[in-house]
């Protein structure tokens, strides 16, 4: 658990920036890892915010939360490392959601949450030479990571493969 407070804080992005006098953040993180000894494991985290401007030269701002702040972050990731004649070779997904954020000052308009899907593959030989293979937003979901006004928001990043 958390609370920070933090003074003349800048929000936005170029080229409109804004300045808050005071904004207090409170949360919960917490993440967690089990192995269940059979080549499976799952990875977890999660942190909660909640944010507010606790004092501004503009009264009509106190108790609101900034923009490009999401309420959420979550992330759950599932392993499995294969033995025998498959021995080398892990696969994994995972899942990861950002929650809502509001996109002006007012708290007006609201950013949705989304959730997006991540999967890889990687293969170490016996020689020692490894090999991956790794997917992001497998599911090529068009989504908003962020907005800043109703005109100026940012697209997250589609489908996107890396190999090593």
């Amino acid at each position: 658990m958390f609370q920070i407070d933090r003074n003349n804080v800048v929000t936005g992005a170029f080229p409109s920036f804004d300045q808050l006098e005071t904004v207090r953040s409170r949360g919960v993180e917490v993440e967690g890892e089990y192995d269940f000894a059979n080549g499976f494991r799952l990875q977890g985290a999660a942190t909660f915010l909640d944010g507010d401007v606790t004092s501004d030269s503009d009264a009509s701002l106190i108790g609101t939360t900034p923009i490009l702040f999401p309420d959420a972050q979550i992330s759950l990731l599932g392993t499995y490392a294969f033995y025998g004649d498959l021995d080398g070779l892990e696969i994994g997904l995972g899942v990861r959601r950002v929650g809502n954020s509001y996109a002006d000052a007012a708290n007006t308009l609201d950013v949705p949450s989304t959730t997006l899907a991540d999967l890889f593959v990687t293969y170490e030989a016996q020689n020692g030479i490894i090999t991956s293979l790794g997917v992001t937003n497998v599911a090529d979901k068009r989504h908003v990571t962020g907005c800043q006004t109703l005109y100026v928001c940012s697209y997250g990043a589609g489908r996107e493969a890396s190999h090593l």
